[in-house]
């Protein structure tokens, strides 16, 4: 069975390991975790990413493969335990595309931010974006539950990023990680808003700013504090790798190459809530 296509970052991992074992089944797909300490996501989805496989929509795993099944890697080929055998090449390898080269003006878009806000907030709500407008308008006591535990990071990170001599101290990005449930919690996909922001636009959105030595201080709290999958998608989001549709949206906020609509949909179908989770850390680098 042949790989259609796979993320760079899920290629390099691959040629790293020897083993690997399913971590996790969901409708979208099939996480394996690998023994060289990485995961990647099986999937019949048209989306890329990169960490993401992406396999030909009439391919049928339903039925042969669970959960801690073991896989093995070897000779360019992923075999599954008495299961399928899946061949890596001649698939397309996918890296990020190039950013657009026409850019918004920045009252252009912070209106693009907060349009994309609404629609988001009208398709799904999202505690983290209920952080992020309490933030704009300074209301944190109307909070609750997970919104109210996330307004205070937030707004530490939201000081942080407006202080230039206190943007070498990773703490206040560092705070937020592992915030929240899930194999990716809602902290950790803030973080990848923000740092895959300022690596795709840093020169627009923080001239100046060493974002590189921050992304290796984050990533450095990173494996100490979260998931293993959130921790491999900050890192790849530190290299201006990241799923396509995050990639849109960001490209959308900056550009207006997306409307607002457009950019909040693409973002409302990468996780339950963790593309909107991201959106909220685009937001606080393009400083709100």
């Amino acid at each position: 069975m042949n790989i259609q296509a796979i993320g760079g970052a899920a290629l390099d991992a691959l040629r790293r390991a020897r083993s690997a074992e399913v971590y996790g089944i969901s409708r979208r797909g099939i996480f394996l975790r690998l023994d060289c300490g990485w995961m990647v996501f099986l999937t019949a989805s048209g989306w890329h990413g990169p960490l993401t496989i992406n396999l030909s929509r009439a391919a049928h795993l339903d039925g042969k493969i669970y959960a801690r099944q073991r896989v093995s890697v070897s000779s360019g080929l992923i075999s599954f335990e008495a299961g399928p055998v899946l061949e890596i090449e001649p698939a397309l390898v996918w890296q990020a595309p190039h950013r657009p080269a026409v850019m918004m003006a920045p009252h252009q878009r912070r209106q693009a931010l907060w349009e994309m806000v609404r629609a988001a907030e009208g398709m799904r709500p999202a505690a983290s974006l209920a952080a992020l407008r309490a933030l704009a308008e300074d209301a944190q006591p109307v909070l609750e539950g997970e919104a109210y535990y996330l307004y205070p990071p937030l707004l530490a990170i939201q000081t942080w990023r407006a202080t230039p001599a206190e943007r070498h101290d990773p703490s206040a990005l560092s705070a937020v990680l592992g915030l929240g449930k899930g194999l990716t919690p809602s902290g950790d996909d803030i973080v990848l808003g923000f740092l895959l922001s300022l690596h795709r636009w840093g020169d627009v959105l923080a001239p100046g700013m060493d974002y590189l030595e921050l992304n290796q201080a984050v990533l450095a709290r990173a494996n100490q504090k979260t998931t293993t999958l959130a921790a491999n998608l900050l890192a790849c989001a530190g290299h201006g790798q990241a799923d396509e549709r995050l990639l849109a949206a960001l490209d959308g906020l900056m550009s207006g190459n997306l409307s607002p609509w457009e950019s909040a949909s693409r973002l409302a179908e990468w996780g339950n809530f963790s593309g909107f989770d991201a959106l909220c850390g685009m937001a606080l680098a393009a400083g709100i």
